[in-house]
C-alpha cells in the first residue's frame, strides 16, 4: 500500500482541487515576487540603455575606424574595404558596415579663378546620395553641395574640373558630370548618418572657415579621380552602426567587449591592423572609437540609484507572497490532517508522509512557479523595449 501512495502521490491533489488551486497559486505568487526584483532591474536598465542608444544613434555607439592619408592604389583601398566586411562578420549585434574612401583636390573653372582656391573631398561612401536631401538632379554621377554649386556656378548636366592640389607644379586636372546638387552638410546637422564626420563638416570656431565640402562619387570614380590627379593619397572610415533592435544590456556589454577587443588588435602589429591600413607609428597609427561602452556604463549607473527602491517593491511583493504561500499551507494541513492521522495508525512516519506530501505538491508548485515567472517576464516584455528579457535575465530571476 504504501508504495502505491508514493507511485500515486505526484497527481494525488488533483483530487484535492482546492489544494491543488492553493499550492499552485502559492507557488505563482512566490516565484513573481522572487524574480520581480532582477527583472525589473533588467526592464529599467534596458529602458536607460534604449535612451542612451538613442541619442547616440547606432553609428555613434557602434565602431568606428580611421586611418589617415596614406599613397595607396585602387587594389590595396579594395582590399581594405573587403577587409572591413569580413570584420564586421566577426563582430556580435552589428549592421553591415559603412565604409567611406575620400581624397582631396581643388575646384578649377570659374572657382579657381575667384582668387581664394575652393578645396573639396571627393568621397565614395556606402549609401550617401540616398542621405543627403537632394535639391535638384538625380543620377550616378558627382553630387555636388550647394556651396559648391554656387562658388563654381554649376547644376546638373555641368561639368566638375577638380586639379591637383599641390604647390610649385602644374596642376593635374580632371573632368566629372555633375548629376546632382544637395544641400550642404552644415545644415543638415541632425542627420545621424554623418554623426561620425561631425569634425569634418562644421567649422571649429564661429570666426574659422568651413572644412572642405564633400564631392559624392562612385568607388570607380573616386579612383579615376586620384589616377587622372597623380594623388595617390586615399583615408578609409570604417564605421559598425550597432544593430538597435532587441539590445538588451547584457548584448551591449558582448559588443562594448567585442569593440575593446578591436582597439587592442589595432594598436598592435597584426594581420587585422595591417589588413585595415593601420601602422603602428604616430602619423598611420588608426583612429578607433566608439560611445557604446559609455551606453552602458551610464545605463547601469543610472539604474542603481534606483536599486533601493526595486529591492523595496519586491520585498514587499515576497512578504504578501509568503503569507499567501502559508495561508495555503495551513489550509492543506488542516484538509488532509485526517489522512495524516491515518497514515500514522497504518504505520507510516510522520517523515514519510511529509515526504510524500511534499512529492504531492512538488508538480503544482513547480507549475505555479513557471507562471510567475512567466508572467513577471511576460509584463517586463510589454512595458519594456523589446528584447529586454533574455536568457542571462530569466537565469538571474
Amino acid at each position: 500500500m504504501p508504495r502505491a501512495l508514493w507511485a500515486k502521490a505526484p497527481f494525488v491533489l488533483a483530487q484535492h482541487r482546492a489544494v491543488l488551486l492553493a499550492v499552485i497559486v502559492a507557488s505563482f505568487l512566490v516565484a513573481m515576487a522572487a524574480s520581480s526584483a532582477p527583472l525589473l532591474r533588467a526592464g529599467a536598465e534596458s529602458e536607460a540603455l534604449k535612451g542612451k542608444l538613442e541619442l547616440l544613434t547606432p553609428l555613434g555607439a557602434g565602431l568606428t575606424i580611421e586611418n589617415y592619408r596614406r599613397p595607396e592604389s585602387a587594389a590595396g583601398d579594395r582590399a581594405r574595404r573587403a577587409a572591413a566586411v569580413r570584420f564586421a562578420q566577426g563582430l556580435p549585434y552589428v549592421q553591415p558596415p559603412i565604409l567611406t574612401t575620400t581624397a582631396f583636390a581643388q575646384v578649377g573653372g570659374r572657382a579657381a579663378l575667384a582668387g581664394n582656391p575652393l578645396y573639396v573631398v571627393p568621397m565614395a561612401r556606402t549609401g550617401a546620395t540616398e542621405h543627403v536631401h537632394r535639391v535638384v538632379g538625380e543620377g550616378s554621377n558627382a553630387w555636388i553641395p550647394g556651396s559648391v554649386a554656387t562658388v563654381a556656378d554649376l547644376a546638373p548636366g555641368d561639368t566638375l574640373h577638380l586639379l591637383s592640389g599641390g604647390l610649385g607644379a602644374r596642376p593635374r586636372a580632371v573632368s566629372l558630370p555633375v548629376s546632382a546638387v544637395y544641400r550642404g552638410l552644415e545644415g543638415d546637422r541632425d542627420n545621424p548618418y554623418w554623426v561620425n564626420f561631425t569634425v569634418r563638416i562644421r567649422a571649429r570656431t564661429p570666426d574659422s572657415p568651413l572644412p572642405p565640402a564633400f564631392v559624392l562619387v562612385r568607388q570607380d570614380e573616386l579612383y579615376r579621380i586620384s589616377a587622372r590627379l597623380r594623388d595617390p593619397y586615399l583615408e578609409n572610415t570604417f564605421e559598425f552602426p550597432v544593430a538597435p533592435g532587441a539590445l538588451t544590456p547584457a548584448r551591449a556589454r558582448k559588443i562594448a567587449d567585442s569593440f575593446a577587443a578591436a582597439r587592442r588588435a589595432l594598436a598592435r602589429p597584426t594581420p587585422l591592423a595591417q589588413s585595415l591600413g593601420c601602422g603602428m607609428t604616430q602619423t598611420t597609427r588608426c583612429s578607433v572609437t566608439s560611445s557604446i561602452q559609455a551606453a552602458v556604463i551610464l545605463a547601469h549607473n543610472s539604474v542603481d540609484a534606483l536599486t533601493p527602491v526595486i529591492l523595496l517593491l519586491a520585498a514587499f511583493a515576497g512578504v504578501i507572497a509568503a503569507g499567501a504561500a502559508f495561508i495555503a499551507g495551513t489550509f492543506g494541513v488542516r484538509r488532509r490532517s485526517g489522512e495524516a492521522r491515518l497514515s500514522v495508525v497504518l504505520g507510516e512516519r510522520r517523515a514519510s508522509f511529509a515526504a510524500r506530501a511534499a512529492l504531492e505538491a512538488l508538480l503544482p508548485a513547480v507549475v505555479g512557479a513557471a507562471g510567475g515567472l512567466g508572467t513577471a517576464a511576460l509584463l517586463v516584455q510589454v512595458f519594456t523595449p523589446d528584447g529586454t528579457v533574455d536568457g542571462s535575465v530569466i537565469r538571474s530571476a
